[in-house]
This record gives structure tokens, sequence and C-alpha cells, in this order.
């Protein structure tokens, strides 16, 4: 069988926020002097735009683009929320607000759950939250807080959280899972 190749977009003008699957293929490209969030149909080549502001972290799982949204507001600030994006009906959803920052992008299993990390300001310095969510519901069932500022690579598979962990003042890295 020949495989076939297409060019979705043009050299330089994507970003490095993508995401494919079987029947969809996710990016970013530059129109106007503006990142515009594209997904193209891989059964019909149908090329559509999502409008959303700025956009990081992007996964697709079945019909659903769940993504990472920053809208800038008052000029030094931002709002920053987990959105789910359905495909066929192109109804958004809000499903977390996100209050900080984070060293890694969230890992999502099953369509179901989502975990997302968080620095946290505390006392004795910085701190990571992780949540575990219910996307259905969106709500968290599970939080954890880990005394590392440095949280990547969160994996979230079956009933179990892997991450590679890290104080910025300590000289080895570890891994947790829990």
């Amino acid at each position: 069988a020949k495989q076939e190749t297409q060019l979705v977009a043009a050299s330089g003008q994507m970003s490095y926020s993508y995401e494919a699957s079987q029947k969809w293929i996710v990016w970013g490209e530059v129109v106007n002097d503006t990142e515009k969030m594209h997904v193209l149909n891989r059964s019909t080549n149908e090329i559509k735009i999502v409008e959303t502001e700025y956009f990081f972290d992007v996964q697709l799982h079945g019909d659903d683009i769940i993504y990472l949204a920053m809208k800038p507001i008052d000029g030094s600030k931002s709002e920053t929320n987990y959105i789910k994006y359905n495909l066929l009906t192109e109804q958004s959803m809000k499903i977390r607000e996100h209050e900080s920052t984070s060293n890694s992008k969230a890992s999502i299993f099953d369509g179901n759950y989502m975990a997302v990390s968080e620095q946290v300001e505390m006392d004795n310095g910085k701190e990571t939250r992780i949540a575990i969510q219910d996307l259905q519901q969106a709500k968290d069932i599970r939080n954890y807080i880990l005394p590392y500022d440095i949280v990547q690579k969160i994996t979230l598979l079956d009933k179990k959280l892997y991450a590679y962990v890290w104080d910025s003042n300590e000289k080895v890295p570890g891994e947790i899972s829990v």
C-alpha cells in the first residue's frame, strides 16, 4: 500500500502545539500575526479553525480536544483554563482553572481522568500540587502536595500516577509513583 503525505502547514508557520489521532490532526498556525488552532478531519480533509486565544498542551481523546487556553486580561494578567472542545458538536467547556505555573503537560487517562500539576508558593519555598480530575464531572477526585518545585512528565495510568520530581536545591532528581 502506498503511503500518502499531506502538507498541513507551511514551514515556519506552525507552532509546537500539535496532536494527531487516526481521525484528527490538530495544530497551531499563524494567521494574520495570531496563532490559531487548526483541525484537519483526516476522513474528509476538511480543515476547521477553532476560535481561541493562546493555547498549549493540546491533547486529543476521541472527538475531544483538551487544551490549556490563556486569555490576556488587563495587560499584565491572564486567565488560564483547561478547555474541553468537542470536534463534532463544536461545543467547548471549561474543565479546570489553572492558577499558577507548571513544569509538565497534563496527563489524561482513558479520556476520563486528567492529572495536572501546579507550582504553589509556600512558607518554605515552592511545592507542587497535583490534582486528579474526573473530566466528565469536571471535579477533583484526588489532590497531592509534593515537596518538590519541579514535577515533570506526569503520567496517569490506570490507578497510578508517575512523575519525574526534582527540588532545584538537590543535585539528583527522583521519581515517584502514588
